[in-house]
C-alpha cells in the first residue's frame, strides 16, 4: 500500500462510501459537538473537533456483548443502521460511524483495514485456527495539514502517524503490550454488506495475496540466504519477527512477558516457522546469520532486579541477551534488535569500545531500576555483563536461571578475590 501524503487526492476521502453515507442533520450534529466542546473546555480537555467527534460516537454507541447479535450483524450494516441500533459489533462499526460523521464535518477520512502480524503469519503457514480474522479497523484523517491515524474504537489519535512506514503499525495496545498491524486495504468503506463467513473468506484471501511473499516460510528462508549486511539482517528481523516465545508445552505467547517462567528456548527452524523471538531467540537468530558469514561474534547476558532467594522477596525476572560482532577491518559492532530503546547496528573502533558502550547502557538501566525498586526490601541487583555461549535449544527458564546464576556467582567470587588481593597489597 502507498503511503498517504499531501499529494493524495484528499477530496476523494470527503466522499461517502456505500455504507458510510451521512445520516444526521448537519445543524443538529454541529450543536451536539458544540455542547461536547464546551463541556470539555470546562474540564480542561482537548476540545478540537476530532476529539468531540470521538466522544459523540462513544456517547451513542456501546460495544455489544451479545455473541449472536455480533455474528448476525457484523460487517452487514451501514453507519446509519449501526448508529440507530446503539450497538457496535466491533471496530469496523465504530470506524464506519466516525468516518461518516467526520466527512460530514468536512474532515477527509479513510477506512483502514489491517491484519495482526502474528496471525497473518499463522494464516499463510496454516498454523492453528486460520478460519478467523484477527485485525483492527482504523481511520486516517487529514487534520492540521497532515494525515493522522485515528482509532475510533479506543478514541485515540496518533499525531506522529506521518512518520510511520505503512508496511506495519506498531501500536501500544495496553500497558506492557504492543501489537503490530499490517495495513492491506484503504477506502471509503468495505463497499458492500457482507455476512461474517463472506467477510472471512474475502478478507483472508486478500491478506494471503498481499503478504504471502513476506511470511511464507519457504520464501522467508530464501530471502534470509540473500542477506549480505548486518543492516539487511536488522531490516529482515524487524519485518519478519514479532516479540514472542514458547513454553514447555509448545504453546505460543506473543507480545507479553506474562508467565515467562514457563519459557523454553526455540530451535532456528521454530523461529523461522513461528516468526517470533524473545531477546534470547533474537541473539540466537542473529548469530545464526553471522556464523554463516564466518563473522566472529560474542553473546552477552545481563539482567536487572533479581529475586533474593534467601528472603523470598518479590520477583522481577528481567533478562537481556545481546550480540557483538567483529568487522572485516578489525573494528567491532553491536547488533541490537529486541531492546526497543537501543535498537540498531552500532560500530566501534575496537572491542573495548563496543563492550564499554553496552556496559554504560546497562548501568543506566540499573540506576533506573534502583530508583524504581528502591522501596522493595531484600532485592539484589545484577552484578554486570557476562559472556554467554549456551544458546541451546529447549532450554527452560529454570535452566537458564541456573546457568546465569553460576556465571554471576563466579563473577562475584573473582571480584571479591581481586578486592582482597588489593587490600593485602595496600597493607
Amino acid at each position: 500500500m502507498e503511503k498517504l501524503n499531501k499529494t493524495t487526492d484528499i477530496k476523494s476521502y470527503l466522499q461517502s462510501g456505500n455504507l458510510t453515507k451521512p445520516f444526521l442533520d448537519t445543524e443538529f450534529l454541529k450543536k451536539e459537538l458544540e455542547k461536547i466542546s464546551k463541556k470539555r473546555e470546562e474540564q480542561n480537555l482537548d476540545s478540537d473537533i476530532e476529539q468531540c467527534l470521538l466522544e459523540f460516537v462513544h456517547q451513542n454507541l456501546t460495544l455489544c456483548e451479545d455473541k449472536d447479535f455480533v455474528i448476525n450483524n457484523q460487517f452487514s450494516r451501514s453507519a446509519q443502521e449501526i448508529f440507530e441500533s446503539k450497538f457496535a459489533t466491533g471496530c469496523t462499526d465504530f470506524a464506519y460511524v466516525f468516518a461518516s460523521l467526520a466527512r460530514q464535518m468536512g474532515i477527509p477520512t479513510t477506512i483502514l483495514q489491517t491484519a495482526q502480524k502474528e496471525w497473518t503469519n499463522k494464516l499463510i503457514n496454516n498454523i492453528g485456527n486460520t478460519k478467523r480474522h484477527y485485525g483492527h479497523t482504523f481511520c486516517e484523517c487529514f487534520l492540521k495539514d497532515k494525515w493522522v491515524l485515528v482509532d475510533p474504537t479506543r478514541s485515540l489519535i496518533d499525531w506522529e502517524y506521518a512518520d510511520f512506514l505503512t508496511f506495519k503499525l506498531e501500536i501500544e495496545w495496553k500497558v506492557g503490550e504492543s501489537r503490530t498491524f499490517l495495513p492491506y486495504f484503504r477506502g471509503a468503506d468495505l463497499g458492500k454488506r457482507m455476512a461474517l463467513n463472506e467477510f472471512l473468506a474475502k478478507e483472508n484471501k486478500i491478506v494471503k495475496e498481499q503478504f504471502s511473499k513476506i511470511y511464507d516460510t519457504t520464501l522467508v528462508k530464501q530471502r534470509f540466504e540473500k542477506i549480505n549486511t548486518p543492516e539487511g539482517l536488522k531490516i529482515f528481523m524487524d519485518e519478519i519477527l514479532s516479540y514472542g516465545w514458547i513454553d514447555k508445552e509448545k504453546n505460543i505467547h506473543t507480545a507479553t512477558m506474562k508467565d515467562i517462567e514457563s519459557f523454553m528456548s526455540m530451535t532456528i527452524d521454530e523461529i523461522f516457522d513461528l516468526k517470533i523471538e524473545s531477546c534470547f531467540e533474537g541473539a540466537k537468530f542473529a548469530k545464526h546469520w553471522f556464523d554463516k558469514q564466518n563473522i566472529k561474534t560474542k553473546i552477552y547476558f545481563s539482567r536487572g532486579v533479581l529475586e533474593n532467594n534467601e528472603t523470598g522477596a518479590k520477583n522481577y525476572p528481567s533478562m537481556h541477551f545481546l550480540l557483538l560482532f567483529q568487522c572485516k577491518d578489525g573494528k567491532w559492532g553491536r547488533f541490537e534488535q529486541t531492546n526497543t530503546e537501543e535498537q540498531g547496528v552500532y560500530y566501534f573502533d575496537n572491542f573495548d569500545e563496543a563492550f564499554s558502550h553496552v556496559l554504560e547502557n546497562h548501568k543506566k538501566r540499573e540506576k533506573m531500576q534502583i530508583k524504581k525498586y528502591g522501596a522493595e526490601k531484600n532485592l539484589t541487583l545484577s552484578s554486570g555483563l557476562f559472556e554467554f555461549n549456551e544458546l541451546k535449544d529447549n532450554l527452560t527458564f529454570d535452566e537458564l536461571q541456573k546457568i546465569t546464576d553460576e556465571k554471576e556467582n563466579l563473577y562475584k567470587k573473582e571480584t571479591n578475590n581481586i578486592v582482597n588481593e588489593s587490600q593485602i597489597l595496600s597493607q
